[in-house]
């Protein structure tokens, strides 16, 4: 089997037969004109014009599949963090329901999934009759801010980043919907690298394919990618081994939009750089090649509540207590 038919095979898999997007024709095109079809019967077939299936098979002939799919370094720095962001928040947010769906369940509460909407909100908590009682963002963070204590003033181990829009749309949830919205954090450092290493050469280049030629609009079909790598790592038992380091070798934590905006309303200029320091894209741009984001800087330690701590609340406490708590600025 050619590298072009392995990846064409690749991606019915994971798509089937949906041929009507650009990076899959292109795939296509080649495969039927390696079969010996003639530009005219590709062309018919795909429903494009001539011209284009005759720049795309004489691309791959020349240069293979850098020449066919041609992409900008940085772009593709910027294309394989996003996938690599995708992945290890789907690890984060399998734990926390499942570690959430252990506390939950004997209280007559539990978390329902949310993410298929594309909000804000992952998981909501939800009452006996399905009416929500708390939304919930879950992220995961990887990377350690190592300059943190002399931009920040905060020590590398006890930094957490959270992107001010982050805070700001929660905050703007909880105001809309009169729910308490809050965040819930998984840290590790080095898990991005950790979950890469798990990974075939064959689905670095289905993964270069899909997100270096991503669109407006792709967002499914990058999740049904990440869906299909997971697949792949369960049935290796590599997820369930990746999802007991994170539990295990993880720091948990919960902090409340409503919290976290009275922190940076009152220390951005202190711990948001973005805001406070000129030139502050060029200076922070990522390891990967990747623009900074406007950050809020968050110690872990001092100013986010434990989860253990938070799912202990919601077991003890009623839901208009914590409520309480995270309107105060407490959690």
């Amino acid at each position: 089997m050619t590298e072009i038919e392995r990846l064409w095979k690749q991606l019915t898999h994971v798509y089937g037969e949906e041929k009507l997007w650009s990076p899959m024709q292109r795939v296509r095109a080649v495969v039927l004109s390696e079969q010996g079809l003639n530009v005219r019967e590709i062309a018919r077939k795909l429903a494009r014009s001539t011209t284009e299936i005759k720049h795309w098979t004489e691309d791959y002939r020349e240069g293979g599949l850098k020449k066919l799919f041609p992409v900008e370094k940085q772009r593709a720095q910027r294309s394989y963090q996003v996938f690599t962001n995708l992945l290890v928040a789907r690890l984060a947010e399998d734990l926390f329901a499942e570690l959430i769906s252990r506390r939950l369940k004997p209280l007559g509460i539990s978390a329902v999934d949310r993410r298929e909407e594309y909000t804000e909100t992952d998981y909501a908590i939800v009452d006996y009759s399905n009416k929500d009682l708390l939304l919930i963002n879950v992220k995961v963070h990887s990377s350690k801010f190592e300059q943190a204590k002399r931009f920040v003033g905060l020590d590398p181990d006890d930094t957490f980043p959270l992107a001010v829009y982050k805070i700001l749309m929660g905050f703007k949830y909880e105001r809309q919907t009169s729910l308490p919205f809050v965040f819930i954090v998984s840290l590790r450092w080095g898990l991005v690298d950790e979950v890469m290493r798990l990974l075939s050469p064959q689905d670095s280049q289905l993964i270069d394919l899909i997100f270096q030629t991503r669109t407006p609009g792709r967002r499914k079909a990058e999740d049904r990618l990440v869906s299909s790598i997971v697949e792949k790592l369960r049935i290796s038992s590599n997820w369930s081994k990746l999802l007991r380091m994170l539990e295990d070798e993880g720091t948990h934590r919960v902090i409340s939009a409503k919290k976290a905006l009275d922190l940076f309303l009152d220390k951005f200029e202190e711990r948001c750089p973005g805001l406070s320091l000129r030139q502050f894209a060029a200076k922070f741009a990522g390891r990967r090649g990747t623009p900074a984001e406007i950050n809020m800087h968050l110690s872990i330690s001092n100013e986010m509540t434990s989860l253990d701590r938070f799912l202990n609340l919601l077991q003890t406490e009623s839901m208009e207590d914590i409520s309480r708590a995270i309107r105060d600025g407490n959690i």
